[in-house]
């Protein structure tokens, strides 16, 4: 009682919202630069702006999560993308994007017209801005919709039926015959005979 627990991921940076109505006009203009790169087929885009002042981080973490979008419907994070937007940027100044996953560690610049991408989940961090300056992003995530394992098997499954469907035939009668000798089994088994009394 009364110890407070460390957040998964601790951060000290300002995030604005461009799904959010009062930034509509922006995000209009910078949508379609990332729409034609990273949005695939049936995907949306969530997009921020990101503003990084002297001292501000975020600590390891791997932007895997389930959102909400719009006040309603849950979906996944697919890729994350970054344009920094900052010139005149250098090592010294911190800021740095830290990829954890790659052997190296390495760090990149957050330097003007530079585009991070990723997939997620992937571990990385952002070290603390060491600079009086301030470090500007516009990030987000291509979204799918969430789909629970086992609704996804069986839409797997469905497509595999129509795209294959003599494969699909048979390993539908496989299953079938194996199902079979596993009743089989079952019914021919003896039971184990009572212990003997003395």
């Amino acid at each position: 009682k009364g110890v407070k627990r460390k957040p998964a991921v601790d951060m000290d940076y300002k995030m604005f919202d461009l799904q959010l109505p009062q930034h509509a006009h922006f995000r209009e203009k910078v949508e379609p630069m990332f729409q034609d790169i990273f949005k695939g087929e049936n995907q949306k885009l969530s997009m921020f702006f990101g503003k990084y002042s002297e001292g501000s981080y975020v600590t390891s973490h791997t932007d895997g999560a389930v959102v909400t979008l719009d006040g309603h419907d849950r979906y996944d994070r697919k890729r994350a993308f970054l344009l920094y937007l900052n010139e005149e940027w250098d090592q010294a100044d911190g800021g740095l994007f830290t990829d954890e996953e790659d052997n190296g560690q390495p760090k990149f610049l957050p330097g003007w017209n530079t585009v991070l991408t990723f997939r997620v989940p992937r571990y990385h961090l952002v070290t603390p801005v060491t600079a009086h300056k301030v470090r500007w992003s516009i990030y987000g995530w291509t979204l799918e919709e969430h789909v629970e394992w086992d609704e996804k098997l069986m839409r797997d499954v469905t497509k595999f039926s129509q795209e294959q469907p003599a494969m699909a035939g048979v390993i539908g009668f496989l299953l079938l015959l194996l199902v079979c000798w596993g009743i089989y089994k079952i019914a021919t088994s003896q039971p184990n005979p009572p212990p003997k009394k003395d």
